[in-house]
């Protein structure tokens, strides 16, 4: 007798539809923090977003992103942060208001919020072509909140063999004294030494391979 063989579909997360919540009138629902946009629950319906499987307003998508380039993307200290291809890196809030800064005057590649130290590490280019650099941003004193621009407090030139190569991902300890720079030349670039306070840190090739590095933990 043959086995008989069911699949069983498992729903690991509850999807939810973010709205503006504007009414016909113009005015909003008042979502998470009084005045951003609101939720509405995808239920178990058809899941196309429309609203129709579940609570909300019927408001119309969540917008507040969609005129960027979005390139990467990290979250921290109840933000979501996402870097674009203008070099701008676009922090939003729990009431979904979103405040910008520019990080490089091009684009912005990788980003990491290190949540023990308040800091932002991110990758990018000031410069056309393949110049990438980790810039550290002090996330401190307002700088969330858009009372304040994160300040940059160390810039890092990323180099291969004295050559500048693009950097495929990103990681660091959470007391900064480590962080490491994965290649897409299978090159695996470590910093050493506080990227904050240190007046000096050390580089090393600590990995060199011919594949490039896609992922590091």
């Amino acid at each position: 007798m043959a086995a008989i063989i069911q699949w069983r579909r498992f729903n690991f997360f509850e999807k939810e539809l973010v709205t503006d919540g504007d009414g016909e009138d113009g005015s909003h629902s008042g979502g998470p923090g009084g005045g951003g946009p609101s939720l509405s629950q995808g239920g178990g319906g058809s899941g196309s977003g429309s609203g129709s499987g579940g609570g909300g307003g019927g408001g119309k998508p969540f917008a507040g992103l969609k005129p960027f380039d979005i390139t990467c993307h990290t979250s921290g200290k109840n933000h979501l942060l996402f870097g674009d291809a203008e070099g701008f890196v676009h922090m939003l809030d729990r009431a979904y208001d979103v405040f910008s800064f520019r990080a490089f005057e091009y684009r912005v590649t990788h980003l990491l919020f290190v949540k023990r130290r308040n800091v932002l590490l991110a990758v990018g280019s000031d410069e056309e072509g393949i110049r990438p650099l980790v810039k550290v941003f002090n996330c401190d004193k307002g700088a969330l909140s858009g009372a304040n621009v994160p300040s940059t407090v160390r810039k890092i030139k990323i180099l291969h063999n004295n050559k500048p190569v693009p950097v495929s991902c990103l990681v660091a300890t959470d007391d900064l004294t480590h962080v490491a720079v994965g290649l897409y030349t299978g090159a695996v670039l470590l910093i050493r030494g506080d990227v904050v306070r240190d007046r000096f840190t050390r580089q090393e090739i600590i990995h060199d391979d011919a594949l490039p590095i896609t992922g590091m933990g």
